[in-house]
């Protein structure tokens, strides 16, 4: 009779699959309540922006067949600052959908970013698998869940939550094409997923680029390497375009160093006390250059490669370091301070281990909480949804022709709401300079506000050559002007 197998390995299954399956439910369990927060507390309405209202555009292209480009928005390249012609192709496919079922509904557009920063939030529990404890990981995932900072940017149809879970994804896949104790963990899944998600974050932004530089570094500098990717680059255009955001100014990376970090302390904003804020950051800072120092002393990683090159790309290339730049390095910056937290925590006796943490995690939940009793959860006061804006936009429509053309301060979100071609004035010593760009263009009226965006010599311009306009329509916050025929040659 043969003997039966002992057992002890199922027993021995059994538990880490009950690990795993409680550590699922703890994930979940934060994300859901992450959803529910969010779709609760939708705002109506838009801020100006700007960069939203291309992206939507190009999905209204892709749902109505029209050519990618061709959106109304007319490019100044005396202004590059104000953004390219086009923009990367991934984010408006992933609108496109939602424009071609809802139309023109911003508040179907956030539902569909929360859901994509829901995912991002499960990526994050599995990219810092293996490298947190599971109570690390479920606060690491909380604190980014409800950072005040990601919150805001749900009702913005932006890229940049979207460009993060891609990101985060291919880091993730990147990441399991490393051998562990000599054990090949590469498999073609692996290979497919990652190559698409390299596709995807380049796609949806162009700094995305930056990965594929990433996995060629990852292959020469760690022999541990299993894999070559080969991700495909989009046709979206070069990264030449992604420059010509190039302010046309150049600002020394120093400067643009501290002007990321103040950025940077942002995130830990509360509304009330700025002491407090500089306070927090530091100490938090401190604790996530522990951390990051003890990961290159011990193995430089994936993640210590992507943060230098996605950094320095910004400290390099003169592209403007906003607060929603560094949405992508959030969750690094966590995981930095969990890991600084457990260096200072190995040298502490052992009924004080807990304290740090503790500590930390209060302090931030203090900052969360004061940032939220600060925050305005109605509709946006300004932007596109203001009855003045609406009176703008119903006017052009009425008493303007497609072939019309404006200058307006935010031309993209204007060709958006209107149908109308649109581009933004530029200064110029000259107000010829100014002229000749009107006439090369075939502009017909010009814009003035809204007052809180309009650049300071904008109005001053309008006022000196009042001749050779005439006022057509007036609120309180837009005044539009016809050009007299006879000087629209001038």
């Amino acid at each position: 009779m043969p003997k039966e197998r002992p057992a002890e390995p199922a027993a021995r299954v059994n538990p880490l699959r009950r690990s795993l399956l409680r550590e699922g439910r703890l994930v979940f369990f934060v994300i859901l309540a992450v959803g529910v927060f969010y779709l609760a507390t939708l705002r109506d309405g838009h801020e100006w922006g700007d960069d939203f209202a291309l992206y939507i555009l190009h999905a209204r292209n892709l749902v109505e067949g029209i050519p990618y480009g061709q959106t109304g928005y007319i490019y100044n390249p005396a202004i590059p600052a104000i953004g390219p012609p086009t923009y990367p192709p991934v984010f408006p496919l992933l609108l496109a959908p939602v424009y071609k079922f809802f139309g023109l509904n911003l508040k179907a557009m956030k539902v569909e970013i929360i859901l994509l920063f829901l995912a991002l939030l499960w990526v994050l529990s599995k990219v810092f698998a293996g490298e947190l404890p599971l109570s690390r990981r479920i606060c690491l995932i909380a604190l980014v869940g409800f950072s005040p900072v990601c919150w805001y940017y749900k009702d913005l149809t932006l890229s940049d939550l979207p460009f993060a879970l891609f990101l985060y994804l291919a880091l993730w896949r990147l990441k399991s094409c490393y051998r562990t104790a000599g054990v090949p963990r590469v498999t073609l899944l692996a290979v497919a997923t990652a190559a698409l998600a390299l596709y995807l974050a380049y796609g949806t932004r162009s700094v995305g680029i930056v990965l594929a530089t990433l996995q060629s570094v990852t292959l020469h500098s760690d022999a541990s390497y299993a894999g070559i990717l080969s991700g495909t680059r989009p046709q979206a255009g070069p990264v030449e375009r992604a420059l010509d955001w190039t302010l046309t100014w150049i600002e020394p990376a120093p400067r643009r160093l501290v002007n990321a970090t103040r950025n940077l302390s942002l995130f830990l904003d509360n509304h009330y006390s700025k002491p407090f804020r500089v306070g927090l950051f530091l100490l938090c800072g401190v604790l996530a250059l522990v951390g990051f120092v003890r990961r290159l002393r011990t193995r430089v990683s994936i993640f210590e490669i992507f943060s230098a090159l996605y950094i320095g790309t910004y400290l390099f290339v003169q592209i403007p370091i906003e607060l929603r730049y560094l949405l992508v390095v959030l969750p690094l910056f966590f995981f930095y301070i969990m890991t600084g937290l457990a260096v200072v925590e190995a040298s502490l006796p052992g009924k004080w281990t807990s304290v740090p943490v503790v500590v930390v995690v209060s302090l931030m939940l203090i900052t969360y909480v004061a940032a939220y009793s600060g925050e305005d959860f109605g509709p946006f006061q300004q932007g596109i949804g203001r009855k003045e804006s609406l009176e703008l936009f119903a006017y052009v429509k009425e008493n303007s022709t497609p072939e019309d053309i404006f200058i307006f301060r935010k031309p993209r979100a204007f060709s958006l709401l209107t149908r109308r071609r649109a581009s933004m004035y530029h200064w110029d010593a000259q107000d010829s300079a100014l002229w000749a760009y009107f006439n090369q263009i075939g502009a017909r009226f010009v814009i003035q506000g809204p007052p809180e965006l309009d650049l300071h010599f904008w109005p001053e311009f309008l006022e000196r050559n009042r001749d050779s306009l005439e006022l057509v329509f007036s609120n309180a916050d837009f005044k539009v002007y016809k050009l007299r025929e006879t000087n629209r040659t001038r």
